[in-house]
């Protein structure tokens, strides 16, 4: 149900529904186009580079012209800079729901440096999705319980930040994990959210985590944590 082209501080574009709905677009043209032939929806969330990269935006109104954007309305100004006559858009407010072919789709508030915001998605056939990245808090998403599945930011351990943190302060040096912990969500903050609103199945798929920590390490990360009550998604 999710296929991640990319979600980190390099460039972000998540895939869902067998590469129906892309969420950002955040990386080179060239990165995405093998799945663009598959794409109907792309659903932007902020402005930052990472996950709006202009050269490939403007290259894809261009060349796939049957591609529907949903575009929040704080985006608008930027998004209209760079499409083309005959693109598909949908110029949407947060909290607001939207009926797209098969989806209900949501946009959830979220809490980051600029305005941004996630997605639930629901498709006719029942299944739930929440999408969320970028923001220093989720315990205000409560609408959405039972979802079947949850792909959050994991961004950072709170252990491991704490220590690196605390060196950078002993040396005098600046630390990228400071800012880190101001606009993005660790380990330990999703997952006990997502033990509140999770139902037996659902599971929970880490986005955004932090380019220092290899998936070996995300895995034991997410063991300790989720372990004994659930089991992470091999």
């Amino acid at each position: 149900m999710i296929k991640v082209i990319g979600s980190s501080s390099a460039g972000n574009a998540v895939l869902y529904d067998k590469g129906k709905i892309m969420i950002d677009c955040g990386l080179p043209f060239k990165t995405v186009q093998p799945h663009l032939d598959k794409v109907k929806l792309v659903l932007l969330t902020h402005i930052h580079g990472d996950h709006f990269a202009p050269s490939t935006i403007a290259t894809i109104c261009a060349l796939y012209p049957k591609i529907t954007w949903m575009v929040p309305n704080y985006m608008e100004k930027e998004f209209l800079a760079l499409k083309k006559p005959h693109t598909r858009v949908v110029i949407t407010k947060t909290s607001k729901e939207y009926v797209a072919g098969p989806y209900l789709i949501k946009l959830l508030p979220l809490f980051h440096d600029v305005p941004n915001v996630g997605y639930s998605i629901i498709i006719n056939n029942g299944y739930k999705i929440v999408h969320a990245t970028d923001t220093n808090m989720i315990r205000h998403l409560q609408d959405v319980k039972g979802y079947d599945l949850y792909a959050i930011e994991c961004n950072y351990d709170e252990n491991i930040i704490y220590d690196k943190i605390k060196g950078s302060l002993y040396d005098e040096s600046y630390t990228y994990e400071i800012v880190s912990r101001e606009n993005h969500l660790s380990f330990q903050k999703t997952i006990s959210w997502f033990k509140e609103v999770r139902k037996e199945d659902s599971i929970l798929y880490p986005l955004h985590v932090s380019h220092s920590y290899d998936d070996e390490l995300v895995k034991v990360i997410m063991n300790r944590l989720l372990k004994p009550d659930h089991d992470i998604k091999e």
